[in-house]
């Protein structure tokens, strides 16, 4: 007998290990459970990382339900659902920070569930893949969940919409179970609302686009119009109540107010010239740390980044657009590395689903409604950010995008088995292994990017912070040390303005104080004029920070110099500038 040579050997041994593993079902549970644990972990270590001041917001409007203040909590402008499921918590005597990270690792948790369960489902119960894209998701949500806005929810909300209309599709097709998939799809359908009105769009571009196709077969189209009907409305009537109370709550019909905000700077050639007068944005109500807390209140008074004003309202039409698609062709380069910073094979992978889709390629009927599912999903979120993603801010906030990480990912391994099977089975070691190392390359890069935290050689910019970094202890920041020491001269429930809006917030949340004004303003406090409006505003209390090297202006003028002191915080007001040794001097305003 001739004995195996050591390829066949190893080649032996690897197949072996392929299928003891995916006779294991219990091994993707145990990743989650591990995983869910480590989540556990970062929650309760998180409790001094106000790394966001989108976060504030957020605390701030879940304190309020906490509290009962219903009236003043409820807000078109931040998306309830992480507020919502944050206040419990702080009511029970939870901090801030850690209730809104608690929300965070749950859904981080379910998100990781429902992706695992999409290639568990899609791929008839084989382990290999869906380990494979878990590891990703993990190391993802492990490295991100300690941020303070909604955005892991919008992860995970994603991964669950594309797992619904996958199995909604499988239900039409077999048969069964039609009504309750429909309900269950509407029912996702609301959730996406109260979680980021930016999924409202989402969803509504993906199921007409999914029914577009579905219509096609003319022996179908009762039924699946009549359980895209239901869905519809199901989600129509679970959505009415929130609708229905912004509305009252504002004296007209709307579903949120991002959209008007945000959106109208993008068709304006100014730049949004009116936010950068001098006008004191106030808090929205007495309970608000800040005027973000609700900018809804921009729109009505025709400021703010809405871009209001005598010049931005004379624009054509023509102007608009124009200006729109120029500034879109010059973001999207910007857009492309902040995808490429987090993950770089999203893409790709999207156009070889949509190729395999488009030449019918896409493997047996689960797998492509499948893909269908993700492709839909993924390109119509990729698409939608590409249309508001800006040049000025060099693509924006990689963490808007983070969905584009995991369904690409689910893409990727929903499709593994049937590509193993096509391309590499029955091929030698060589390509084998060479199959095996590619099918590794989304995982590592994950582990390299977001457990190890470094960017290089996928992206040059911005800083990854790693799953180390996530599950160590966070440190009170010197701004909150900051705070303490300026507590007996700034009482809480204070008026404040800041020459450093950003730091000044970060002061106010500790404070417990309101602070007026807004981000990159450049407010002059030498015109006696603008002092005047601070006057009028209510303001007791102005905070000057400057380098530790530099000279105060001279605000005698304003009021009566109180203390001063030093923080390592930034002295600037402008986004990303460095942490220094910074003086604050605290005075009284004169009335």
């Amino acid at each position: 007998m001739t004995a195996p040579t050591p390829g066949a050997v190893a080649a032996g041994a690897a197949r072996r290990l392929r299928a003891t593993v995916d006779r294991v079902p219990a091994a993707p549970a145990v990743l989650w459970a591990v995983t869910s644990a480590l989540l556990a972990v970062a929650t309760v270590r998180a409790r001094h990382d106000l790394n966001n001041i989108d976060g504030i917001s957020y605390i701030s409007i879940a304190r309020q339900y906490a509290s009962g203040l219903f009236g003043s909590a409820v807000n078109a402008y931040w998306s309830p659902l992480i507020s919502w499921l944050a206040a419990p918590l702080i009511a029970l005597g939870v901090d801030g920070v850690v209730a809104i990270v608690a929300v965070s690792a749950v859904g981080a948790s379910l998100g990781l569930a429902a992706g695992g369960a999409l290639v568990w489902w899609a791929t008839h119960g084989r382990s290999v893949p869906t380990l494979l894209f878990m590891a990703t998701a993990a190391v993802f949500y492990l490295a991100n969940v300690r941020s303070l806005t909604p955005d892991v929810l919008v992860v995970s909300w994603t991964t669950l919409f594309a797992l619904v209309l996958a199995r909604f599709d499988e239900s039409l097709a077999t048969g069964r179970h039609v009504r309750r998939h429909a309900v269950l799809l509407g029912a996702t359908c609301t959730l996406g609302y109260v979680t980021k009105l930016f999924l409202v769009p989402v969803v509504v571009v993906v199921l007409a686009a999914w029914l577009v196709l579905r219509l096609r077969d003319r022996t179908a189209r009762r039924q699946v119009a009549a359980a895209a009907g239901l869905a519809v409305l199901v989600a129509g009537l679970l959505a009415a109540p929130w609708a229905a109370v912004l509305s009252w709550k504002y004296g007209e019909a709307t579903i949120g107010s991002s959209f008007a905000v945000n959106m109208s700077a993008k068709v304006d050639p100014t730049g949004g010239a009116a936010a950068r007068e001098p006008v004191l944005w106030a808090p929205p109500n007495e309970h608000a740390i800040s005027f973000g807390e609700d900018r809804t209140f921009q729109v009505r008074t025709g400021g703010g980044s809405d871009g209001g004003g005598q010049e931005t309202q004379q624009l054509t039409v023509r102007d608009r657009l124009t200006y729109y698609v120029e500034q879109r062709l010059l973001a999207f380069p910007y857009y492309l590395e902040r995808i490429r910073s987090f993950a770089p094979w999203t893409v790709p992978v999207l156009a070889l689903a949509t190729a395999a889709l488009v030449l019918s390629r896409a493997g047996e009927a689960r797998l492509r409604r499948t893909t269908l599912a993700l492709v839909l999903t993924g390109w119509v979120y990729f698409l939608g950010y590409a249309g508001v993603t800006t040049a000025a801010t060099q693509g924006g906030n990689a963490r808007y995008y983070w969905p584009l990480l995991t369904l690409s990912s689910l893409a990727a391994y929903s499709a593994l088995p049937a590509l193993w099977q096509r391309f590499v089975a029955g091929r030698g070691l060589v390509v084998r292994t060479a199959a095996a190392i590619l099918a590794l390359l989304i995982p590592l890069t994950a582990a390299w990017e977001h457990g190890a935290g470094v960017r290089a050689p996928f992206s040059v910019g911005g800083k990854a912070r790693g799953v180390t970094h996530a599950l160590a202890a966070s440190q009170p920041p010197d701004i909150a040390r900051l705070a303490g020491e300026m507590r007996p001269f700034v009482p809480a429930g204070s008026a404040i303005l800041g020459s450093n809006y950003r730091a000044t917030l970060r002061l106010a949340y500790y404070l417990d104080a309101r602070v007026f004004g807004r981000a990159d303003q450049g407010y002059d406090l030498t015109d006696p004029s603008f002092r005047q409006q601070v006057r009028d505003a209510g303001i007791r209390y102005h905070l000057q920070f400057t380098p530790v090297a530099g000279a105060d202006p001279d605000l005698t003028a304003l009021g009566t110099p109180l203390a001063t002191f030093t923080a390592l915080t930034t002295c600037s007001d402008v986004a990303g500038a460095p942490i220094e040794q910074c003086r604050v001097s605290v005075r009284e305003v004169r009335p």
